[in-house]
């Protein structure tokens, strides 16, 4: 039993089913932009990966499960592509992060669009908003994390509340992007800035002073142009809109 225990998980993670697993998920993220959260169709993700709607079930569990599987894979598998200059849990990697994140995901508007859909929606599915949230508090969680160490933020900042409110504050910004009413480096500025004031007004004194040092600079020499940016590694879209802010 043993033996045979071993040797189906040998197989779960044989490169056949690797690259059955990546399909089905890439499919996934390609059908979420072209049909919404809504018309999503896991019959028709086996249609197009050429894989039994069952199958897609026992792999994943449920039509959700899947959904925030997806979002999740691809966060990491983008994660794992960026370069970054900045050290970790620190204000410059939240500036860095939203920046060069943003800017690499110029051909997406489509998913992005769904996924504020998702994001905004009253009804959805509370583990596909986690998967959400969780890219959403990314680039400033370790930040905030490491100023609430440092007692580094007033004593009425509750950290996980900031951290909430600052993913909000980003996913607004970029929700007016995916609806047209901002260019790219306006919605980008919108999430850094904000980002900032929402910071400086929860710091103690030191904290506030770096801060409002940096949003200076930032209001007299612009955003910087990062290198360590790659392309997107996007879901396909026929889309020909500038840049992603």
């Amino acid at each position: 039993m043993a033996t045979n225990a071993s040797e189906r998980r040998k197989g779960y993670s044989s490169p056949a089913i690797v690259a059955r697993r990546k399909r089905i998920l890439d499919i996934t993220r390609t059908l979420i932009a072209e049909k919404g959260y809504a018309q999503f169709s896991v019959g028709e993700v086996g249609q197009r990966a050429g894989v039994a709607k069952q199958t897609i079930y026992n792999i994943f569990g449920t039509r959700e499960r899947i959904i925030a599987t997806a979002i999740n894979d691809y966060f990491e598998e983008r994660e794992s592509a960026f370069r970054y200059a900045s050290q970790p849990a620190t204000m410059e990697r939240m500036i860095e992060r939203h920046v060069v994140a943003s800017r690499a995901s110029a051909s997406m508007p489509h998913y992005l669009g769904a996924m504020m859909a998702i994001y905004f929606a009253l009804d959805t599915d509370p583990e596909i908003w986690d998967a959400l949230h969780k890219v959403a508090t990314y680039p400033h969680r370790g930040w905030i994390e490491s100023l609430a160490e440092r007692g580094a933020l007033q004593p009425w900042i509750d950290p996980a509340t900031l951290i909430d409110d600052l993913a909000a504050h980003a996913n607004q910004a970029l929700l007016d992007w995916c609806r047209g009413q901002v260019d790219s480096e306006t919605s980008i500025r919108r999430k850094v800035l904000g980002s900032l004031t929402f910071v400086a007004g929860a710091a103690t004194d030191q904290v506030r002073a770096e801060v409002l040092a940096k949003l200076d600079e930032l209001a007299r020499d612009g955003l910087p142009a990062y290198r360590s940016a790659p392309e997107a590694l996007a879901p396909a879209e026929a889309d020909d809109r500038s840049a992603l802010g």
